[in-house]
């Protein structure tokens, strides 16, 4: 009996100190400690906003009266024109390379500006088609009478006073440009215009198209003339082109139809 009792006690001794002391625990505190931490990635780094480089406008203050060779500047659109239109690959483009020119063609460049120092120096140009662009002064054109066809479309001029000397045009372009009512009348002066495009332009009133009695073409697709009254005496007329305009009275133009002239209305 009293060795059972002896025995009791020694059992609790051996399963408190199995609670205290877990066999696993120190190995478990040890791997844990080994662990490699997986790292984190890099960040991703932000491209940065292109630089937009900004061009600045040439005056006409600043062009050199007697150039020897032409400074196309950052033009390089316009340089490769007058390199092809002159067969120069290479070497100095001269003001004499200039007057020669016929014709310019920028439908496809991105007009900056009409350069002052190198636009009037075209003398024989007749035909002159400007791109789209932010180009508003038509003054470095303004002298040079020999031209037929101008198109200045997809721009933003609205002073058409440098051009209303052009005597000699005979196709002109303004579409899409910031045109309206009192900036149209300078266009009345250009009474050699067999063609006129003024679509999508601020236009209502046909007043100095009254004048051009040699149009045989005359675009005014969704501009706002309702009235065709001005058009009633251009007997020359074949073609008008009147699709989203206002346009709700054909009246005015009915006999022009009569004689053969075609209203398209699409």
């Amino acid at each position: 009996m009293e060795l059972k009792k002896t025995a009791i006690p020694c059992l609790v001794l051996v399963l408190l100190a199995c609670e205290k002391s877990p066999p696993d625990a120190p190995q478990a505190a040890a791997t844990a400690s080994t662990v490699t931490p997986i790292p984190s990635a890099p960040p991703v780094p932000v491209p940065l906003p292109a630089a937009v480089k900004t061009l600045k406008k040439k005056n006409a203050s600043e062009c050199k009266p007697h150039p020897a060779a032409i400074d196309f500047g950052d033009d390089a659109a316009l340089e490769r024109e007058v390199r092809k239109k002159v067969g120069k690959d290479a070497g100095a483009i001269t003001p004499a390379d200039l007057a020669a020119v016929k014709s310019i063609n920028l439908v496809n460049a991105t007009v900056h500006q009409i350069d002052p120092c190198i636009f009037p120096m075209f003398t024989s140009l007749t035909n002159l088609f400007l791109g789209s662009g932010e180009y508003d002064d038509l003054t470095p054109i303004q002298k040079l009478t020999t031209l037929d066809s101008l198109r200045i479309s997809f721009s933003v001029v609205r002073d058409l006073r440098p051009i209303e000397g052009l005597k000699r045009l005979d196709r002109l372009d303004l579409s899409h440009t910031l045109i309206g009512d009192d900036d149209l009348k300078p266009v009345g002066s250009l009474v050699n215009l067999t063609e006129l495009m003024l679509d999508e332009d601020s236009v209502s009133d046909l007043t100095p198209v009254s004048t051009l009695k040699k149009l045989q073409r005359l675009s005014i697709k969704k501009t706002n003339v309702k009235n065709l009254a001005p058009l009633s005496s251009l007997t020359s007329l074949k073609f008008l082109y009147v699709a989203d305009a206002p346009v709700s009275d054909i009246t005015p133009v009915q006999p022009l139809m009569a004689n053969g002239m075609k209203l398209i209305r699409n």
